[in-house]
């Protein structure tokens, strides 16, 4: 299948633009296979793939054609490491119609997915999701999903599919492989009553930007580490003078922020595919979205094989019994880098294994019910 992907994909045109004087093997373009003039690859050893996506169709900017060529030049010309592994990129997704590349992506990513390659996806606008949903449905485990964004794109409009309702389409494909859905830095002045009722009466997770700035960019750690896709609709980025003929987000998060959730991305152990979506064309926005694929891959070189790689069962456990019921909540840490995990029983008896915070366990031990405990026995009930 590997060796017919340069059917899939367009050649890139690029010119790296090197961020500091040095010799040409200490930039990260001297780490990256490319698929249309490598006479061979060895699939069994690549750790991560790149795919572009050159679709202006939907997005605010009508500015963006090449924009993910323009984030490599940025993005190899960055330092690279001495931990690094293999990266390939595939180059720009081909297809007359949306419906040929969202197939073309699916297909990609479910063969890459299969052999634990890392896939990073650039460009076009947040509703390529859809395929990214669709490639983790085909396999027999459910998923969990991540988005990073100012907004909710759902709406119960039958038919009016784009990139501001790709969610309903997204749900209604794949909502018996969804294990849960969450959304961080959202704001609630942008977000519908109908919308807001729709995340709760799912009970999938919701992280409000405000709640970010209260507990601080570490708090969206352990969310991240349970999802097996995170889509980062770059608009959410506070940018209010980088482009002026946009829609400003003078509210956000941070450069900081979304560079530190990237990094967050790339060192979870279950992470299998980011996308970085809805990107403009200024200056700023090309050279942030390099920098947080960056941080992505400088990450996923330095994971600690923590849960799933690492049997759970192998680290530190605590059972607190919480007061005024009969439940039970089986608590790991890994003290190497205080991770912290909690165990949830199903209905079939199935052990299910979720990210979580220190706070979370201490929570428990006054004999309170963490949050997200509580969310899964209310997401259980009605399913």
């Amino acid at each position: 299948m590997c060796e017919e992907w340069i059917h899939y994909f367009e050649k890139p045109h690029i010119s790296v633009v090197q961020s500091f004087e040095g010799d040409s093997n200490e930039f990260l373009n001297g780490n990256v296979l490319h698929l249309h003039s490598s006479k061979k690859i060895d699939w069994d050893k690549v750790n991560i793939a790149i795919l572009g996506v050159d679709d202006r169709r939907g997005l605010k900017s009508k500015d963006c054609q090449g924009i993910a060529d323009k984030i490599r030049a940025s993005l190899y010309g960055l330092r690279t490491s001495g931990l690094l592994g293999s990266i390939v990129d595939l180059g720009n997704v081909k297809g007359n119609t949306l419906d040929d590349r969202y197939r073309a992506i699916e297909d990609v990513l479910f063969e890459l997915t299969s052999r634990h390659i890392l896939a990073i996806v650039i460009g076009g606008g947040q509703d390529y999701s859809l395929p990214l949903s669709r490639a983790l449905s085909r396999f027999d485990k459910r998923f969990q999903m991540t988005f990073v964004d100012s907004k909710i794109d759902w709406n119960d409009s039958e038919g009016d599919f784009s990139a501001s309702n790709y969610l309903s389409v997204l749900c209604n494909n794949a909502i018996k492989k969804i294990e849960d859905l969450t959304f961080i830095g959202t704001q609630r002045y942008f977000v519908s009553p109908k919308q807001e009722a729709w995340v709760f009466r799912n009970n999938f997770g919701l992280l409000r930007l405000g709640e970010v700035r209260q507990k601080g960019i570490g708090s969206t750690e352990s969310w991240l580490r349970d999802a097996d896709c995170i889509s980062i609709d770059m608009s959410c980025v506070q940018q209010f003078s980088a482009n002026p003929q946009i829609n400003p987000i003078v509210n956000g998060l941070s450069s900081e922020d979304i560079c530190q959730m990237a990094w967050y991305s790339g060192l979870s152990d279950k992470m299998k595919i980011v996308g970085v979506f809805e990107i403009d064309a200024s200056v700023y926005s090309i050279l942030l979205s390099a920098q947080l694929i960056w941080h992505t891959i400088e990450a996923y070189f330095l994971r600690y094989n923590d849960y799933p790689v690492r049997n759970v069962e192998e680290y530190k456990q605590f059972i607190v019994h919480l007061d005024h019921s009969d439940l039970v909540i089986k608590f790991y840490t890994n003290p190497d880098n205080d991770r912290w995990w909690m165990e949830f029983d199903d209905e079939n008896q199935e052990k299910l294994i979720l990210a979580c915070e220190k706070a979370d366990f201490e929570l428990a031990s006054t004999g309170d019910m963490p949050h997200k405990w509580m969310r899964y026995i209310q997401k259980k009930q009605i399913l």
